[in-house]
């Protein structure tokens, strides 16, 4: 079978790569330009090779696709025999998958697709979050967040019985929060709460809040805000570091805190996220900030 490049339109359709129908519908008969990347990067388009019957590589912005192209793609290869899938996105770079069969690389796409076309959280002065590679931390040997990444990266992203007690040795367990989202349940749940931290108002919220709602918060505006970026994470499957700037109800001045959010797939299907941080600056304790924030001195005595 001889390769094939097919560009799938915002609408669905599927195009031949450099034909006169792509083309027209590009509006440019004779560009100068990379026309393929052109349409996937900025007009919704999806690129679609098929490299014989072994190997099917997709190109999209999630972001800039439509359902309509995406379920185009899902039902004309649902039964491909290729025996490896290569995906490849862009979310603030461009990133590469290989899944081994059609069913979880479809699943991926739409997965992708959902989390890029998540309704943004309501703009809000209390806080912000401005995301990093995530690579770089991997050279951090003095950022005590590392560890955790590097674990994450050993076990494929797969939760088992020894990724809490790895992150007790490292001592993290205490300031680490789980969250749970499952795929038919989107609402992020809390699954563990370490004993370092403390909700103003409600010194007895961690004790009750293990199967509760994330967004179910004291300060219910943090809690949402909170709760919609766990859910982007899980959707996104890939480790997040942010910088956090958070003005937390009940203590004047803002709370600025490095932030690493990893997503692990389990058995059940359910998406576990470990939300770790460290303080940079604010006011209070590390303790009674409503996230997991700590200060760098507590961080460098563990």
């Amino acid at each position: 079978m001889q390769d094939e490049v097919f560009l799938v339109s915002p609408e669905g359709r599927w195009l031949p790569e450099g034909s006169l129908e792509f083309l027209t519908e590009l509006g440019e008969v004779d560009p100068d330009y990379d026309a393929t990347m052109f349409a996937v990067k900025n007009l919704g388009f999806i690129k679609v090779e098929l490299v014989g019957d072994l190997v099917v590589n997709i190109t999209v912005h999630p972001r800039n696709t439509e359902l309509a192209g995406i379920t185009s793609v899902q039902k004309a290869l649902f039964d491909s025999p290729a025996r490896a899938f290569c995906l490849r996105f862009f979310t603030t770079r461009w990133e590469r998958e290989i899944l081994p069969d059609a069913a979880r690389a479809l699943e991926r796409l739409r997965d992708l697709h959902k989390y890029a076309h998540l309704e943004d959280h309501v703009a809000s002065e209390r806080f912000t979050a401005v995301s990093k590679d995530y690579r770089r931390l991997f050279s951090d040997k003095e950022n005590a967040l590392r560890p955790i990444l590097q674990k994450w990266r050993i076990a494929f992203g797969t939760f088992d019985d020894t990724v809490l007690p790895y992150m007790a040795r490292q001592g993290f367990l205490r300031r680490t929060v789980v969250v749970g989202v499952r795929p038919q349940q989107p609402d992020p749940v809390f699954r563990y709460i370490g004993d370092s931290f403390s909700w103003l108002g409600d010194p007895d919220f961690p004790y009750r809040a293990v199967g509760e709602k994330v967004a179910s918060q004291p300060d219910q505006e943090y809690g949402e805000w909170v709760a919609e970026n766990y859910k982007r994470a899980a959707m996104q499957k890939l480790p997040q570091v942010d910088q956090v700037d958070a003005a937390l109800r009940g203590r004047g001045g803002r709370t600025v805190y490095e932030r690493l959010m990893l997503p692990w797939t389990t058995k059940s299907g359910e998406v576990l996220v470990t939300v770790s941080s460290l303080v940079t600056k604010g006011v209070g304790a590390p303790a009674e900030t409503p996230s997991d924030p700590l200060s760098m001195k507590e961080a460098k005595s563990s």
